[in-house]
């Protein structure tokens, strides 16, 4: 655990609340991992980079919004998921990082 963490998960809980959805979550990404710094509502913590829509969120310099998963075909590497709305914005540290 983290000291940080209770920021994020207000940010997941928020989330929730805003736009009436299941789950949140504040992702990070590594070379080879999608993982859940902060998860509300369910869902995996850790998923491979590659079948992950944040993967794809990160390409993008704005936010990456599907009202329909199955309709975007960038979203078939994703894993088994019963999710049809996604929304993604790609976070960046002072750093660039």
């Amino acid at each position: 655990e983290h000291p940080d963490d209770d920021r994020f998960d207000r940010v997941t809980r928020l989330a929730i609340e805003l736009f009436r959805v299941g789950n949140s979550a504040v992702n990070f990404i590594d070379r080879d991992r999608a993982w859940s710094r902060s998860l509300a509502g369910g869902g995996s913590r850790t998923v491979p980079r590659a079948r992950s829509l944040c993967n794809v969120t990160i390409t993008q310099d704005s936010a990456y919004v599907l009202p329909d998963i199955g309709a975007d075909p960038r979203a078939s590497v994703i894993l088994e998921s019963d999710h049809r709305f996604y929304a993604g914005l790609p976070l960046y540290a002072a750093g660039g990082e």
